[in-house]
């Protein structure tokens, strides 16, 4: 099963390496799980903002969106 990763911290200071190696980890644990480099996404970015100004957050939804939308093609 195709699987997207998705880090999100919500200061600069912070660093979203640490959630992506826990959930590779997690990934390759399990063998009906596979992860293409272009389905990891990581960002820095509030959850407390309105959702129309979570302009990264956004973008990486609409990515999702058409990556599956094609994959049902």
């Amino acid at each position: 099963m195709r699987t997207i990763l998705l880090a999100r911290v919500s200061t600069y200071e912070q660093e979203t390496i640490q959630q992506i190696t826990k959930l590779k980890e997690y990934i390759n644990s399990k063998p009906e799980l596979t992860l293409a480099k272009e389905d990891i996404f990581d960002f820095d970015e509030s959850a407390h903002k309105d959702l129309s100004q979570r302009k990264k957050f956004n973008e990486v939804l609409e990515e999702i969106s058409i990556t599956f939308l094609i994959s049902l093609l």
